[in-house]
This record gives structure tokens, C-alpha cells and sequence, in this order.
């Protein structure tokens, strides 16, 4: 509450001023590190082949197997029993396809193949079925091993969305069995330039009664679980920035700041430039910016908007592990793919006023420290195939901090 009216008793006149501090000025320890997530966790499955030799994309579909038991009428009876020894005679699976989000010039050649590994989705990539601790099991054959073909398409967008793959009596027997872990739809495409979303699939098993051999019964399995093989081909800059991928890149660095900043203007009394101490309480704003670059090639860029993270790093001795704190950001930043075409560059700030506060609060004595390591991720590991690049430590694209700061002559802000 006021007690006195007298406005020389508080300096009213305030200096705010922005400064823009580079990269090497304020950021450490930068790394990039890559393998967060896996592509199985994403929920569209996509059909890609580039062309320009940067990537490729093969899904990977498995069903649920076969009832247990059908329920048939035996001959000349009126209840139904359960037949648990029905055969499979033949099947077909149906792909939908997004006729309307897809890139490439139709029409698109395309594959369906049976795997013949064993594979496990949660693991399986361009080089192996499984790598897990239990022991890595190569493809036969990188991207998927040598799968038997089962059908070719010709498919148009503009003539309808369905694949229907037919499937012979072998290969419904084998995709009937729980315990055959081999079981699974491989797809490719050799359509320079396509890239496909799958909406859906499902598998129809046609199942011969052994009780009653006049009578077949079509059971639809849902598609259970998928995967898909990325063969990913990019000379990275040395420095850049990497954010997203499936598995995902995440980019790591610790920010140092400066005991003062260098300032113009009025706040140096008539002098060009002046130092000014950067202290917690000066800090009106301050944000890191990132600078987006096309990706090279360009069938590696994300094709769908991507939300970045910035997020602390709690426990920087146990990377790439290290647990991760709360987005400094809450709601994230939301980036466009245009950013990462050519003629979309642009510089892109994430607001990071509290978080510098606290550093610069922070006295070297002090017992806990605040964390000093940030890590650049997306919301989701993997949020989607793409891979997002920021401008390169050591370049003129590089990271930037701005901070907006207040002097005031003989008054500080708690």
C-alpha cells in the first residue's frame, strides 16, 4: 500500500532491451541420439518408395488367427455343434487405401508378399526380424527377408481404395495357426516417388467343415498387430539437429549462460555498448530458436505436421537414457511440414522465459542446481516416418537464445 505520493521515492524509468545470444555463447555438450520408440506404435501404416535412394517403407500386417471352432449343422440336423477341426481352404486379405492422402503419380506398382521368419513387431527393422536380448535373428534378405508372392497390383486411386489378395490353401492354413510366428503380409512398392497410407485391413479365412463337408464358413480376423521396415539413406551435416523418425532422433545440449549480455542504446548512458549482468530479474522473455532446413533428400522430411518438445534432461550422466522432465513448453510447438521444403526455412521459437530465470537464479554454491541439459524431441516417439533438421552447431543456422530484458537505475524486481 502507498504511503507517500512523492514519485521520486521509487525510479519509474525502466530500459527494455532484446539481445540475441549465438549458439557457441551459451550451448555445450551438444549430441544427437537416435533409436526412441518404435514404428510399430505408430497408427498409420504406410507404403513408400522414394526413388532418390533416401527411403523406403514396407509394412508389415499379422491377423488374429482362426476361432477355436465354428458352429455348423451336421447333416440332416437342425441344432448346431461346434466344429473344432475345420480347414482352411483359401482366404483373402482386404487393404483399404487413403485415396485421397498419398504423393506419387498413380499408378502405383505394388506387392503382397507371406513372410516365411519368424519376426516380432516390436523389434523388427530394415535388417532384422528380431533384435531383442534373447538374440537378434537378421532377415534372410534385408527389408523383409524373401518373402513368397502372393499377388501384384496395378492400383489407380481414381478406379477404388481396395487390395483384395487371395490367398491359397497353404497360406490360410498357416495364417489360421496361433503359434506360428511367422505369420504376416509384407507390401512394397516399386513406383518411383509413392508414398501411401493404408486405412485399414482385414483377413477373410474360408474354413471347410469337418463335420459337414458341404459347408464352408467365412470368419474375418482384425488386424492385430503391424510394424514397419524403414530403410532410411541420409549423409546427416555433421551438428544438425535431428528431431523425430521412427524410431525417433532426439538433439541434446546444456546451456551455459553468460554472466552479462552486450546491450546498445539508451540503457548504456550515451555510450555504443555497455555490459549488462543478466539476472533472473531482468529476464522479461526469453526463447531459443531453431532453424528449419530442407531435408536431403527430401522423401525424408516429415509429411505431416510435427509437434516439438523441449524438455529438461534430469539425469545427463545417464544418456541417452536419462529420464526426461515436463515439457518447458506445455502444449508443445507445432510445426508444419512445408517448414522442411525447400523455400519453407524458417526460424522457429520456443518460449523458454522460466526456464533461463531459474538458471540464472541459480548461484554455483547452491546445493540444487536446476537442470542445465535440454533435450529437442517430438510430443510422441515416433509421432511419424519423417525427420525434422534444425540449422547445424557451428554454422550461421545454428540455435539462438533471445532474451528480452528490463534496467532499472537503483531498483530491482523480486
Amino acid at each position: 500500500m502507498p504511503t507517500s505520493t512523492d514519485p521520486a521515492l521509487i525510479p519509474v524509468t525502466v530500459q527494455t532491451f532484446e539481445v540475441t545470444i549465438p549458439f557457441e555463447d551459451f550451448g555445450r555438450q551438444f549430441r544427437v541420439d537416435g533409436g526412441y520408440g518404435s514404428p510399430s506404435a505408430l497408427s498409420v501404416n504406410r507404403i513408400v518408395f522414394s526413388g532418390d535412394g533416401g527411403l523406403e517403407v514396407r509394412p508389415l500386417l499379422r491377423f488374429a488367427s482362426a476361432p477355436s471352432s465354428i458352429s455348423v449343422f451336421p447333416p440332416g440336423e437342425s441344432q448346431s455343434v461346434a466344429d473344432s477341426a475345420a480347414i482352411p481352404t483359401g482366404g483373402r486379405v482386404t487393404v483399404q487405401l487413403d485415396t485421397v492422402r498419398f504423393s506419387g503419380i498413380p499408378p502405383f506398382e505394388l506387392s503382397a508378399g507371406a513372410l516365411n521368419q519368424e519376426w516380432d513387431h516390436l523389434s523388427a527393422s530394415w535388417t532384422h526380424a528380431v533384435d531383442t536380448l534373447g538374440g537378434p535373428q537378421p532377415w534372410t534378405t534385408p527389408g523383409g527377408g524373401d518373402p513368397r508372392p502372393l499377388e501384384q497390383f496395378s492400383w489407380d486411386p481414381a478406379e477404388g481404395n481396395a487390395l483384395v489378395i487371395e490367398l491359397d490353401s497353404m497360406t490360410a492354413a498357416e495364417w489360421a495357426d496361433l503359434d506360428n510366428l511367422q505369420r504376416g503380409l509384407i507390401l512394397t512398392s516399386s513406383t518411383p516417388g509413392s508414398r501411401l497410407r493404408i486405412s485399414s485391413a482385414s483377413l477373410q479365412l474360408d474354413l471347410l467343415s469337418s463335420i459337414n463337408p458341404d459347408t464352408t464358413v467365412q470368419v474375418t480376423s482384425p488386424l492385430t498387430i503391424s510394424t514397419m521396415l524403414l530403410d532410411q539413406t541420409a549423409d546427416f551435416e555433421d551438428g544438425r539437429m535431428l528431431v523425430g523418425g521412427a524410431p525417433s532422433f532426439r538433439s541434446t545440449f546444456r546451456i551455459e549462460l553468460p554472466d552479462s549480455v552486450s546491450a546498445t542504446g539508451p540503457i548504456c548512458a550515451g555510450a555504443p555498448s555497455c555490459q549488462v549482468a543478466l539476472t533472473a530479474d531482468r529476464v522479461v522473455f526469453a526463447g531459443i530458436g531453431f532453424q528449419s532446413i530442407p531435408q536431403e533428400p527430401p522423401s525424408l522430411a516429415p509429411a505431416d505436421s510435427l509437434v516439438l518438445d523441449l524438455r529438461p534432461v534430469l539425469s545427463p550422466e545417464r544418456l541417452p537414457r536419462s529420464p526426461l522432465g515436463v515439457p518447458i513448453l506445455p502444449q508443445g510447438r507445432v510445426v508444419g511440414p512445408g517448414q522442411f521444403e525447400e523455400g519453407g526455412e524458417t526460424r522457429i521459437e520456443i518460449p523458454v522465459t522460466r526456464f533461463i530465470r531459474d538458471l540464472a537464479r541459480a548461484a554455483p554454491d547452491d546445493a540444487e542446481q536446476p537442470p542445465s541439459m535440454v533435450s529437442l524431441i517430438s510430443a510422441a516417439e515416433p509421432s511419424g516416418i519423417g525427420i525434422a533438421s534444425f540449422g547445424a552447431v557451428g554454422t550461421p543456422d545454428a540455435p539462438v537464445l533471445r532474451i528480452i530484458l528490463t534496467a532499472t537505475e537503483g531498483v530491482t524486481l523480486p
